[in-house]
């Protein structure tokens, strides 16, 4: 498998008595190290090889070695994943206990990078990232490795990466290894390892920073001669930059971040390195061949790299140090300092930017000034802009592709009801998060800053700016809505609808000409989409959406009638393309443009209402008239229907007569007015009624696939044939569809329970050290300093824990819709215990904390019981002491006697 390489371990060559080990037959030794020696066997049941790890004799009678040992067993064998060794059995026979694991064929990665020094950088990034893999499944489980090193990392025949040996690993419950016991190999242990402190998650960061730059360089990074030279150098020295061997500055900013020497200063989690990692681009330039990097700290951000460049400013990656978080920092490239109307304006827009609390804009933390150039502070955004989607289109299916474009309406809507217009909509400031939400950035700061109030200069994209940005007349709205839909047009596409082969011919285009029709580009599109595009590239905004939510349902509709969609059907899809609809004894032919009401042969079935008469509206966007059915009932219940036929026409509303019948006995006839009705339907008896409740009442009601017009509660005549199926749908609650219940005598009755539609918000949780997040008793988040959590509206009541730090608090918050709620984790405070004796183990509560003195060991505030435990018995006691955040406690055990 691989030998050990630490050279201050012992080695010890192990005389194995037998050749076999129960089912096991051993074959040839194959490595060794200071804990025992490796064996390639054959599973006789199986009839493969394995390999098995026997405990050497020299160390086996330690019950603290063979605890290790089982732990290796125990730690690896919950780790299931491809690049961690797979652990089969473990046993003891004749009293020797022993691990079997997979064979693998192929070298130790210090042996590999010995035999392969000219590995190309994409190789060696390959390596990194299978490592980085492996560890991040560990620590999701809780497994902390402790000796990660070229030793225990092994590279397959077939290239893969495997991490091996996890007879250090810790699991965050365990008391196993101590404050005080140093294990590890010197060359990669962290800064907490060699001072004998309590390690986690971030310890083997440090040591993937370690290993990470000895294949990038080939070196060590605290390469000495002595031992004690190689701990003050993991303490007190930085390693040489890789940025002076050639490697890309983004990977060995990585890499430095990892080797910072204090815990709170490296990546928090291996994840986070790992998603760093995927991102660098082996062709980026070295820092010596790079222009100007600008500035390496803006107010308290220190500067990590420069992301993005455009004609107006500069957007830097940053580390926050107080809240120990990534951010973005947007720097103009203009100094206003000299136009103080150009300032106030930035600053006017970014406050109103700041206020756009909203999923699908970015957040804006923080504004300041440097130099006399303004910044904004914002949240870090991973995922890929909207213009590396649209470059790799054909990828996503229409119905994430409408989603994407809906997202974007949602936010554009948000921010014109708050007064803000983007101007500057584009696919590069459109993010694409990994869990599918969409961020639309630089709101309100798109536009250049003006000197001149009430300067309608152009500033922006030309392929995306509307006909009155152009031109430079009022912005509204409606121009963000133009500019959107040249954007859809060409995610949905591939390709611009306005494209002038020079600045000129294109701005004339998009003033002048109109643009292609959708499904001449991309015939595959349903018809619905065209008009709803073709609205919102109108040159005069008065014939565009009226506002981008009404833009964004357009497309909603149009995603909710793709073959699969789970969204409910529209009246206005379930009536198109000519279609028969009935409603009562009407027959409704649906023709493009035009609608025939027929009369059906058969008694009359007219609506009844609990509520008052409204008119029957169709929804926004229908342009023809329905017949109205209209009731008068006698003292005898006749019915008796009217109908009026529908019109249809531009802009014409939906248009409907409501008749009232006075006192019309069973004949049919008035009794104000002896002239018979026309035309006469003749009397029919009563017939059943079905009523539909909801709470909350308000609910539209739907008949099969036909919108009855009216909200609950409601009550109608039944005539045959009956519904199918009713569904209610009420603004904010989950649409609910039942299937009509059986017609028995006169009555038939439905009541729903709505159920609100599930609404987010976000809880944050920091703290200057690591801690979990429970809920119940499940774990919900590993540890970490900072938790981001998105969360259902309602309170929510969490656990917050640290072992190491006895943490065990309950929070309980209140999640607001689209809001962040942010909750204290209380500030440490410390612990200090003197004992005379001095050989007494000191407990908090059950808890061994090691001998004494011990000076300001961390804990969190609250009362605890402190006790010493004596070779002496007598000598035994314990005392209570409360701890108090950023405070030291002092408790002292006094000798028996006076």
């Amino acid at each position: 498998m691989t030998e050990q390489d630490d050279p201050t371990l012992p080695m010890e060559e192990l005389a194995v008595a037998t050749s076999r080990l129960g089912r096991y037959e051993l074959l040839d030794k194959i490595g060794k190290g200071g804990m025992g020696v490796v064996h390639r066997a054959r599973d006789t049941k199986l009839d493969r090889l394995v390999a098995i790890k026997l405990l050497s004799a020299a160390v086996e009678d330690d019950p603290q070695t063979r605890e290790r040992f089982l732990r290796e067993a125990q730690s690896a064998g919950e780790l299931n994943h491809r690049n961690i060794i797979k652990i089969y059995d473990f046993g003891e026979e004749a009293g020797r206990v022993f691990i079997v694991m997979e064979l693998l064929e192929g070298s130790s990665l210090g042996d590999f990078l010995k035999t392969n020094i000219d590995l190309s950088l994409e190789r060696k990034i390959e390596i990194l990232l299978g490592i980085c893999e492996g560890l991040a499944f560990s620590h999701s489980r809780s497994i902390v490795h402790r000796d990660l090193k070229p030793g225990n990392l092994f590279i397959t025949k077939d290239g893969q990466v495997k991490v091996l040996d996890f007879g250090l690993a810790r699991i965050a419950s365990s008391n196993l290894t101590r404050t005080g016991f140093v294990f590890g190999t010197p060359d990669y242990m962290s800064p907490e390892q060699v001072r004998g402190k309590v390690v986690d998650e971030r310890s083997d960061i440090f040591s993937l920073g370690a290993v990470s730059y000895q294949v990038l360089s080939g070196r060590k990074p605290f390469a000495a001669k002595t031992l004690p030279e190689i701990m003050k150098n993991v303490l007190e020295d930085d390693p040489a930059s890789l940025s002076s061997l050639g490697i890309p500055p983004s990977l060995s900013r990585i890499v430095a971040r990892a080797l910072q020497k204090d815990p709170l200063s490296r990546y928090q989690q291996v994840t986070e390195l790992l998603n760093d990692l995927r991102r660098v681009d082996v062709d980026e330039l070295p820092e010596s061949a790079a222009p100007d990097s600008g500035p390496t700290q803006i107010g308290r951000y220190q500067i990590v790299e420069q992301i993005g460049r455009g004609g107006m400013g500069v957007v830097y990656r940053a580390r926050d140090p107080v809240l120990n978080r990534d951010v973005a920092i947007k720097s103009t490239l203009v100094d206003l300092g000299a136009d103080p109307k150009a300032l106030a304006h930035f600053r006017r827009e970014a406050r109103a930017a700041a206020r756009l609390q909203h999923p699908n804009i970015v957040t804006i933390y923080e504004f300041g000034e440097q130099d006399d150039s303004p910044y904004l502070i914002m949240e870090f955004l991973g995922g890929d802009d909207l213009s590396a989607l649209i470059n790799r289109g054909s990828a996503i299916n229409l119905q994430r592709r409408l989603d994407i474009l809906v997202q974007l309406c949602d936010g554009l809507g948000f921010a014109h009801e708050h007064g803000l217009v983007h101007r500057d909509i584009k696919p590069g400031n459109l993010r694409v998060l990994e869990d599918g939400t969409v961020k639309l950035l630089d709101f309100g700061i798109a536009a250049a800053p003006s000197s001149g109030e009430g300067s309608k200069a152009f500033a922006g994209s030309a392929a995306y700016a509307s006909p009155e940005q152009l031109s430079t007349g009022d912005v509204d709205g409606r121009s963000d809505i133009f500019s959107a839909g040249v954007l859809a047009f060409e995610f949905l596409t591939g390709r611009q609808p306005f494209q002038g082969e020079s600045p000129a011919a294109l701005v004339y285009q998009i003033l002048k000409e109109e643009p292609p029709s959708l499904r001449s580009i991309a015939p595959d599109l349903p018809a619905a989409l065209e008009p709803v595009l073709s609205r919102a590239l109108e040159k005069e905004p008065y014939r565009r959406w009226e506002s981008a939510r009404e833009l964004g349902n357009a497309l909603r509709t149009v995603a909710q009638e793709l073959p699969g969609s789970q969204g409910p059907r529209t009246q206005a899809t379930a009536l198109a393309g000519g279609l028969t609809q009935t409603v009562g004894n009407i027959s409704l032919q649906i023709d493009p443009g035009t609608i025939q009401a027929e009369e059906r042969l058969g008694p009359v079935s007219p609506r009844v209402s609990s509520g008052a008469k409204k008119p029957h509206r169709l929804r926004s966007g229908t342009v023809w008239t329905i017949a109205a059915l209209v009731l008068a009932a006698s003292a005898g219940g006749a019915y008796v229907a009217y109908r009026t036929f529908g019109v249809s026409g531009a802009n014409d509303g939906a248009l409907t007569e409501a008749v009232e019948v006075a006192d019309v006995d069973r004949a049919g006839v008035s009794n104000n007015d002896p002239t018979p009705l026309e035309p006469d339907f003749g009397a029919v008896p009563a017939s059943p009624v079905l009523e539909v409740t909801t709470e909350p009442p308000g609910a539209a009601v739907t008949l099969d696939d036909r919108d009855s017009g009216e909200t609950t509660p409601m009550s109608f005549p039944l005539v045959e044939p009956y519904p199918e199926m009713i569904s209610v749908s009420l603004d904010g609650y989950e649409p609910a569809t039942r299937p009509m219940p059986p017609v028995d005598g006169e009555l038939a009755s439905l009541s729903f329970e709505l159920v609100r539609v599930q609404t987010f918000g976000r809880v944050l949780l920091s703290a200057s050290y690591p801690f979990e997040v429970w809920i119940d008793e499940r774990r919900l988040r590993d540890a970490a300093t900072d938790h981001n959590i998105g969360w259902d509206t309602g309170v929510v009541t969490l656990r917050l824990r640290n072992t190491d730090y006895f943490l065990d608090s309950i929070v309980m918050l209140e999640v607001l819709e689209n809001l962040t709620v942010r909750a204290a984790v209380p500030d440490l405070g410390s612990l200090s215990v003197f004992s005379n004796p001095g050989n007494c183990e000191i407990f908090v509560g059950t808890q061994s904390i090691d001998y004494p003195p011990i000076t300001r060991r961390l804990l969190a505030p609250g009362q605890y019981r402190v006790s010493r435990r004596c070779p002496n018995a007598e000598e035994n006691s314990e005392q209570r002491t409360l701890v108090v955040a950023n405070e030291d406690r002092r408790v002292e055990f006094r000798p028996l006697g006076p």
